[in-house]
């Protein structure tokens, strides 16, 4: 969660990058929200597209810290330990395995309202003679 927010940005000095990213992050929930809230698939679909943005640079982040040798914001040497490591890979593996739940579930979510909007039975609404849909009470 907090590689997902950046908050390593700003323990290593990167101030401007951690507020970008959980701007980011924060920032796509609230329109993601928003979306939902005013029934406006389009801001849904924005915030969706920040947090694809989030997840996307938190994984290329976890492989340079990983991979690299960086610094504080002091400017001290990271050392990760094997127990660092280990849970790196933990937390890598788990992330990667929410963001495969995620998208499934938004596919499974999109394919049942299909199926909703393909089985809403339009029988009921018919023209007046004046050209004015009214509902027919069966």
């Amino acid at each position: 969660m907090f590689g997902l927010l950046g908050l390593r940005h700003f323990y290593l000095g990167e101030k401007k990058l951690g507020w970008l990213r959980l701007g980011l992050v924060v920032g796509g929930y609230a329109l993601m929200l928003l979306g939902a809230i005013v029934n406006v698939i389009a801001i849904s679909l924005l915030g969706l597209l920040a947090l694809l943005v989030g997840y996307v640079w938190a994984i290329v982040d976890f492989f340079i810290v990983y991979f690299s040798v960086k610094t504080d914001g002091d400017g001290r040497a990271l050392v990760a330990t094997a127990r660092d490591k280990r849970w790196a890979k933990t937390i890598f593996w788990v992330t990667i395995g929410l963001v495969i739940a995620y998208v499934v579930l938004v596919i499974i979510a999109i394919s049942v309202a299909q199926s909703q909007v393909n089985n809403f039975d339009t029988s009921r609404f018919a023209p007046s003679s004046s050209g004015e849909f009214r509902i027919q009470n069966n």
